[in-house]
């Protein structure tokens, strides 16, 4: 199996335009991603201005992204301001609660990356196979609208510009 990392867990984020909308919180609620936000390759929060609705309020903030949600503490969120405003936690493993500076208990989802989407990553970042077969091959471009392609396709355009 291959390796799950944190920049596999930013990609599959950003491709939430493309898969559907929803997370589950660990909570039992649904959060709509209305916008994943904008990538932060710097320190800080991994995106920023992102939207989301939980039980109809829509919450614009910071969103978190970690392997495991422990790492929160490991890496010294909680005590850093700079994440005060995170609105979303998001996890592959959710190993505990978390919470902010000033004690607020984020709101966490915990999602599964499919083995086919973490062989898709190794290959873009050249940890896989030195190609990739064609997308249409495994249905995974088949599987998609006309307007998921096209809206995935103005995305990238975007980020490549930026």
């Amino acid at each position: 199996m291959t390796a799950i990392s944190e920049q596999a867990l930013q990609m599959y984020w950003l491709s939430m335009i493309v898969r559907g909308s929803r997370v589950t919180l660990v909570d039992g609620r649904v959060a709509e991603v209305l916008s994943p936000g904008i990538w932060n390759r710097d320190a800080g929060p991994d995106f920023s201005n992102a939207r989301i609705r939980i039980e109809g309020r829509v919450w614009a903030g910071n969103v978190e992204m970690h392997v495991r949600a422990s790492d929160w503490y490991r890496h010294g969120h909680d005590g850093d301001e700079a994440y005060g405003s995170v609105i979303l936690h998001v996890v592959c493993a959710d190993d505990g609660r978390v919470t902010t500076s000033g004690g607020h208990e984020l709101p966490q989802a915990s999602v599964s990356l499919p083995e086919h989407f973490l062989k898709s990553v190794d290959v873009l970042t050249g940890r896989g196979e030195p190609y990739m077969r064609c997308a249409l091959t495994d249905g995974f471009l088949r599987s998609l609208s006309g307007l998921q392609v096209c809206d995935w396709l103005s995305t990238l355009l975007a980020e490549r510009c930026r």
